[in-house]
């Protein structure tokens, strides 16, 4: 369906242009009637993606976005927090990543659910920290450690998801995606295969 508002004085002839009106599933309209809708969104999830670096393994990840929705389209921009830890060449690291995101996403309406199909881009900010065996001992004799290092990394997904509109203001969402990670290291820039899972709850205002 199509729903949006249109003002219609004494005496006067007021245009409705299809164009202007939000395209919705019915079962929307049903449970929450014709006037006006909200159309913005506040979300957060959680969900975990593919290591950025060589040994980094699964990382969980802790986000939030604000989106926009229109008509079928959805418009997000987000952040995700993430830490890993793992074990290189006889050494631990400690890997605390900062990404931002932005993401489109089409939908269509199956039923009452809302499957879509999206891009997401997201540029990270990434921090290693390493401690070798004995660290303590090392640190007080020599009175040095490992330098922390950090970088940049650029990550390029397709997703696919569902959204189950729980209620009028209540969302939820079931989001995987595939891409690849550009990061850049003191090799130079490395490219990695990328892939991310989440779940996220929305409230629309």
């Amino acid at each position: 369906m199509r729903v949006g508002e249109v003002l219609v004085l004494p005496n006067s002839l007021s245009l409705l242009d299809e164009a202007d009106m939000d395209q919705l599933p019915y079962a929307e309209v049903a449970r929450r009637g014709a006037g006006p809708r909200p159309t913005w969104s506040l979300e957060f999830g959680l969900g975990a993606h593919a290591g950025i670096v060589d040994g980094a393994g699964l990382t969980p990840a802790l986000g939030a976005a604000l989106a926009r929705e229109r008509g079928p389209w959805t418009f997000a921009v987000g952040f995700e927090l993430a830490r890993v830890g793992f074990e290189a060449q006889r050494i631990g690291a400690s890997q605390r990543e900062f990404w931002g995101r932005l993401d489109t996403r089409l939908r269509w309406p199956v039923a009452w659910l809302l499957p879509y199909l999206g891009m997401s881009v997201g540029v990270g900010w990434i921090h290693q920290s390493f401690e070798r065996p004995q660290e303590r001992v090392i640190r007080e004799v020599f009175g040095s450690g490992v330098s922390d290092l950090d970088g940049l990394a650029l990550r390029l997904l397709l997703t696919a998801g569902l959204e189950l509109p729980l209620t009028g203001r209540v969302t939820m969402r079931l989001e995987a995606g595939g891409g690849v990670n550009l990061a850049h290291t003191q090799r130079g820039v490395r490219a990695l295969p990328a892939a991310l899972g989440a779940l996220s709850a929305g409230l629309r205002f």
